[in-house]
């Protein structure tokens, strides 16, 4: 019986997992939708690039390891509207930027703040977290369910 239990537990715990990352990237479509839909391409100077080092730890076959990322962050100054905006944070596309260097971006024109150096096809996002959400969901839903047949045959 506490092997039925914990197959119950354990198929509910990847249905979740799976409803989860499916509702995530129609989220994330949608707010890219919603971006793109909105988005004007304007001109930047990039002000500042600041690289960020992390030391990560990590095992590996019962040994401890680590392993250094490195995350790249650039600043830009650009005018919209005749509005200034001044070290707007850019982390996606930054280690190919320079300090003085002009790049064309898009902003979201209700809110000028949200920049981008490329616009994304909201669907992709959308196709691959349904796509990871479903490796979770469905064998959650088998598992789930063969425990309740057990269950009833029992």
């Amino acid at each position: 019986m506490q092997k039925k239990v914990s197959n119950i537990f354990c198929g509910i715990l990847l249905c979740v997992v799976g409803f989860f990352v499916i509702t995530s990237g129609n989220t994330a479509g949608k707010e890219q939708k919603e971006f793109n839909k909105n988005a004007k391409k304007t001109t930047a100077t990039v002000s500042d690039v600041q690289k960020e080092t992390v030391r990560e730890r990590y095992k590996r076959n019962g040994r401890t390891k680590y392993r250094t990322k490195t995350r790249y962050i650039a600043y830009l100054n650009y005018e919209v509207n005749g509005v200034s905006y001044s070290n707007v944070e850019l982390s996606s596309g930054a280690s190919n930027l320079s300090e003085g260097r002009s790049v064309v971006i898009y902003y979201n024109s209700k809110k000028p703040r949200e920049i981008a150096l490329n616009l994304s096809d909201p669907g992709t996002v959308k196709t691959s977290m349904t796509l990871v959400g479903l490796v979770f969901l469905v064998p959650g839903a088998w598992i789930l369910f063969k425990a309740i047949k057990e269950i009833q045959n029992s």
